[in-house]
């Protein structure tokens, strides 16, 4: 069987790429001789020279092309201006206008969207100061929750190369041989982690997301009863790594772009001040449809270290080792930046990336 490790970045994840690289190969721990390669949507000369240095393939495409004309996506671009730039956390009149857009979908409020078309004028003609700045706050929403979908033009032009593809965040290290987690791939099946909390309401200890489902299941009629909810639904699945065979993964990607890009869904992004959909819930929702397809290797192979899951985890001599039951995950993923709690990892990711290209 012939692998690929695929992660995505671009200048600015640099440093956690070092890191994920160097464990990924290291015999004691990723033991990795297979191909390895970075999607980003745009690597500068600098770090495209040093990526292949590393022996890293490099693939770049703007996720411009992948989103067409940018202006089909004001409403996003809007609401991601106000989130950004609040000064108080959802407070004041910035915080009411978001709410305006959060509910401009909303029929019982449909009278509302005129505002959303004030404020619109208001951004993009009134202030072309904005407007530029709201452009740049697009580009780089669309950079972090998009990036992945670059996955599906290269393996489109690498036709059958690898029998078994991961797709994997830069923010991870490798503890132990990744082969257990390409010998777990089945025939038709996509192979994740999912998270530590139910999917019951955050402040009975369960999901942040148990929100955005509740949405999506009173919005959307046919997501009613496709969307499980409580105690004894299947939780969320983390997006930070997913792997399957060739044809599996790119027919789950394409999907997935559809599901986020050409479905009737583009008001889920901007749908609520605070459970707003993004990539990873679109993921969850394809995994909702289809759940025999989505195969969880658990928290043992993949440890997502987020949210509660940061309170079962400890770290001795640099090894993260679970405290329930004493396993070392093939992979420590540092999902929600907790990579900040373990004075070895920050002293990494921490490091300039100008400088990791120098060394």
């Amino acid at each position: 069987m012939k692998d690929v490790v695929i992660f995505n970045g671009n200048d600015g994840q640099t440093p956690q790429a070092k890191m994920f690289i160097e464990t990924l190969r290291d015999p004691e721990k990723g033991n990795y001789e297979g191909d390895i390669v970075i999607i980003s949507t745009e690597l500068s000369t600098d770090y495209v020279a040093w990526y292949e240095s590393q022996g890293v393939i490099v693939f770049q495409r703007r996720i411009t092309e992948v989103l067409d004309e940018w202006k089909e996506w004001l409403n996003v671009a809007v609401f991601e201006h106000i989130r950004m730039n609040s000064p108080l956390k959802y407070g004041g009149v910035k915080g009411y206008l978001m709410s305006l857009i959060s509910e401009a979908n909303d029929s019982r409020v449909g009278r509302r969207y005129s505002l959303y078309r004030m404020l619109f004028k208001l951004y993009t003609n009134l202030k072309p100061r904005w407007r530029g700045q709201m452009r740049e706050e697009f580009d780089l929403w669309h950079r972090k929750h998009m990036s992945k979908l670059n996955i599906i033009p290269f393996l489109q032009a690498n036709d059958k190369r690898w029998d078994r593809v991961m797709l994997c965040d830069a923010d991870m290290v490798f503890q132990k041989p990744v082969s257990q987690l390409f010998d777990a791939v089945e025939p038709r099946k996509i192979c994740v982690a999912e998270e530590i909390e139910p999917m019951i309401p955050l402040k009975e200890g369960g999901s942040p997301v148990y929100g955005s489902n509740a949405i999506v299941r009173k919005r959307y009629s046919e997501w009613h009863d496709l969307v499980q909810m409580g105690p004894n639904a299947r939780h969320e699945v983390n997006v930070g790594v997913f792997l399957g065979d060739f044809n599996t993964v790119l027919e789950t990607a394409i999907e997935w772009r559809t599901l986020m890009l050409e479905s009737n869904y583009q008001s889920l992004f901007y749908c609520h001040v605070t459970d707003f959909l993004h990539e990873q819930d679109f993921f969850r929702l394809l995994r909702d449809k289809d759940k025999e397809k989505f195969k969880d290797l658990g928290l043992d192979n993949i440890y997502h270290g987020c949210n509660a899951a940061i309170e079962d985890i400890s770290c001795v001599d640099q090894v993260f080792v679970r405290k329930s039951n004493d396993a070392i995950p093939v992979i420590m993923h540092f999902a929600g930046g907790v990579w900040q709690n373990f004075s070895h990892i920050k002293n990494s990711y921490d490091i300039p990336a100008s400088e990791v290209i120098s060394q």
